[in-house]
């Protein structure tokens, strides 16, 4: 997981590209494309019998399909606090596919920054940092992730740069 926050004087950006999703997926469509190219043009193809071979295309196109689901389900996210024209950018996309989510927002309109909790399949918690916004509209700048250190850090970190009251912000972790 690349989750990113970078400043300077002039601007604030929040980046969440989750990548370690992507490489475990592209492994699986690699893997997936060389049992259905060897196995099928491979010597031994001719000997199998029915079952065999679609034992060999049902693991090949699994292998494939699940790898794919997996580099099509990440979303890349940016947020960029522009302190300068007080304006603010969330963009969501899927970075292969289709057109990206584009929210606008004044930073007056910035309420505060939560931790919120989940768990992930193995019952572990799991944090994502949340922006709020004036009319309870809330955007999330990460992906779900293990580690309530850094999801605090990085949450003090921002509230800092944006200038929030720690009694606006003072709502940390909910589930």
């Amino acid at each position: 997981m690349a989750f990113r926050i970078q400043s300077d004087t002039r601007r604030t950006v929040v980046r969440d590209v989750p990548r370690g999703s992507t490489i475990f997926g592209m492994v699986f469509v690699c893997s997936g494309l060389l049992v259905l190219t060897s196995a099928t043009h491979g010597a031994q193809w001719s000997r199998f019998v029915l079952w065999e071979r679609l034992s060999v295309l049902a693991i090949g196109v699994a292998h494939f399909a699940g790898g794919s689901w997996l580099v099509w389900r990440r979303l890349d996210t940016m947020t960029t606090f522009d302190h300068a024209t007080g304006e603010g950018v969330h963009v969501v996309q899927r970075p292969y596919f289709g057109e990206p989510t584009v929210t606008r927002f004044t930073l007056d309109e910035v309420r505060t920054i939560e931790i919120v909790r989940s768990e992930d399949s193995d019952g572990d918690p799991m944090y994502q940092l949340v922006l709020w916004l004036a009319g309870s509209r809330r955007l999330a700048l990460q992906s779900p992730a293990h580690g309530l250190a850094r999801a605090e850090s990085s949450r003090a970190r921002l509230v800092g740069e944006l200038g929030l009251t720690e009694a606006v912000a003072a709502r940390s972790v909910r589930t």
